[in-house]
């Protein structure tokens, strides 16, 4: 009797400590925000699938005091010293694609294309995702393809509700910040350049 209490015993202590692996855990570096800055305050923002989540990202950043301008298909040979940053905002409008002559394929060579460049020059790329709403096999196809060149990635609300950028985010060894709303994305955004 003693000898199976003993089992029990050290085999719940085990589990417990994470001593055992468990095929299911998850190792993403989370954080409330960045440590330190990996910016200053000159951002080029670009959405990935030309949505207009990138203006609202915009315009967080103006609010925040941070100079940023809105690009919707900068590429890489575009990138110049004036900025410091590329925050690549998902969301996908067919309709603007289609305006503006391109597609998801296209999309996503851009912004490897761009998050590659960006690197090279010694640019920080941040990847933010608006939500489970704005969330398909598109973006993701995107975020798979753009986060083993990222220094951060901000998702709002329930974008992580399968625990795609957990997994993503522990495959690049990325800093990962997940926060509640759009309102809350301030404090993280804030944090990649003061």
């Amino acid at each position: 009797m003693r000898k199976i209490l003993f089992v029990v015993m050290f085999t719940m202590v085990l589990l417990v400590s994470g001593c055992v692996p468990q095929n299911e855990r998850i190792t993403a570096y989370r954080v409330p925000h960045l440590p330190r800055p990996i910016a200053r305050e000159r951002a080029i923002i670009t959405p990935a699938g030309q949505g207009v989540e990138g203006l609202v990202i915009s315009q967080i950043t103006s609010q925040l005091n941070i100079r940023n301008r809105f690009w919707r298909k900068v590429r890489g040979k575009d990138l110049s010293d004036r900025y410091d940053c590329v925050i690549i905002v998902l969301g996908i409008s067919h309709g603007n694609m289609k305006r503006l002559k391109t597609d998801l394929t296209q999309e996503q060579q851009r912004l490897v294309e761009l998050a590659r460049s960006a690197k090279e020059r010694g640019m920080a790329v941040v990847l933010v995702s608006m939500g489970k709403l704005y969330r398909h096999a598109g973006t993701d196809a995107i975020s798979e393809a753009v986060a083993p060149h990222t220094d951060y990635v901000i998702v709002v609300g329930d974008g992580n509700y399968d625990g795609f950028f957990e997994r993503l985010t522990a495959k690049a060894n990325v800093p990962l910040t997940i926060v509640s709303d759009i309102e809350k994305i301030k404090t993280p955004l804030n944090s990649v350049f003061r």
